[in-house]
């Protein structure tokens, strides 16, 4: 599975944010071993893309993760690191990718405020 981020020239730097049964992984903290996943490169002049890659858990890592209390539950949001424009401005596109195609794909918002997009949650049971 793949996340992928792409955006305008401006802002410069938008960061994919993804927090995990275990950790919050970001351009400060690239893996999660318990989760199978790593960030590739940081993007930081404009356009993207900055990708998440995560290895698909078998049923036993799953069950294992339920069993010990986690969930398989990963959660996406965006941050404007470098704030130069309104997020709303940037024509950020989120798509989450399987050997498939497209699983999902979002646009941010055209209104709203602040520094975050919350853009949504996965259940890796279900992919």
């Amino acid at each position: 599975i793949q996340i992928s981020l792409t955006w305008n020239e401006s802002p410069s730097d938008l960061d994919l944010y993804v927090v995990t049964p275990f950790t919050k992984l970001f351009h400060g903290r690239r893996q999660d071993d318990d989760c199978l996943c790593h960030l590739g490169a940081d993007a930081r002049k404009g356009y993207g893309p900055e990708t998440m890659t995560f290895q698909r858990l078998s049923k036993e890592q799953h069950a294992s993760h339920l069993r010990s209390g986690r969930s398989c539950c990963l959660h996406i949001y965006v941050h404007n690191y470098s704030e130069e424009c309104d997020l709303t401005e940037s024509a950020a596109i989120l798509t989450i990718m399987s050997e498939s195609g497209i699983l999902y794909q979002a646009e941010v918002p055209k209104t709203g405020t602040g520094e975050f997009w919350d853009v949504c949650s996965i259940d890796m049971r279900h992919i």
